[in-house]
């Protein structure tokens, strides 16, 4: 298992998204405000704390940090990023042309986490954001990932049905593809598996838009 630390100084040249399939191995990228849960999502993910998760509103970290691990006999590759309102415009395309060299030839999928709660105006602008700086092909291969779904008082299905539209144009935005975590609980592998299965299902479907 590895991992690797970056500042802004160390950004590499940025890369599209000219990918193989995934086959054993696959690389994904967390993007999201600070405080959403990318961190923690991450560890829930490789099942371990291989990511330093926050208390509160900072940060901890303003650099791309990437982790490596076995999850359901495959080999998986995870790159926390800085909040993508906490640090300068300058600097989060830097630290993204790193984390995308860090994931080559990928990211196979970009994870925009999203805590379960009232839609602010920078979730609205995090797709946006998430085009810009990964370019145009991004909206197909983002998947949104909720945080805080033990929170829900419904199910998950419910929530999306009876939320506003700002929920639903991001998720339009997305191809309608979402999933929920409880980050609680490290031990329920099954709703990982279940977002690996939906990467998959994501990277076949661009791969059979593409080939026509």
């Amino acid at each position: 298992m590895t991992s690797t630390s970056t500042t802004a100084g160390t950004a590499g040249k940025r890369r599209s998204f000219e990918l193989e399939p995934p086959n054993v191995s696959l690389s994904m990228v967390l993007v999201g405000q600070t405080g959403a849960g990318k961190s923690s999502s991450g560890n829930l993910i490789l099942g371990r704390e291989a990511f330093v998760t926050s208390r509160g509103e900072s940060s901890v970290h303003t650099g791309c940090w990437r982790e490596t691990g076995e999850v359901a006999g495959r080999e998986v590759t995870l790159v926390d990023t800085p909040g993508l309102f906490s640090v300068t415009e300058e600097s989060l395309r830097q630290e993204i042309s790193t984390c995308i060299n860090m994931t080559a030839p990928g990211p196979h999928a970009i994870l925009l986490v999203i805590r379960l709660a009232p839609v602010t105006k920078q979730d609205v602008l995090s797709v946006e954001k998430i085009r810009a700086l990964f370019g145009e092909e991004a909206n197909k291969r983002t998947i949104i990932l909720f945080t805080h779904a033990d929170e829900l008082t419904c199910s998950l299905a419910q929530y999306i049905s009876e939320a506003g539209e700002d929920l639903k144009e991001i998720l339009r935005h997305c191809g309608g593809r979402y999933h929920d975590f409880n980050n609680k609980d490290m031990h329920d592998r099954v709703q990982v598996e279940q977002l690996l299965k939906m990467v998959d299902d994501m990277i076949t479907a661009n791969d059979t838009s593409t080939s026509h």
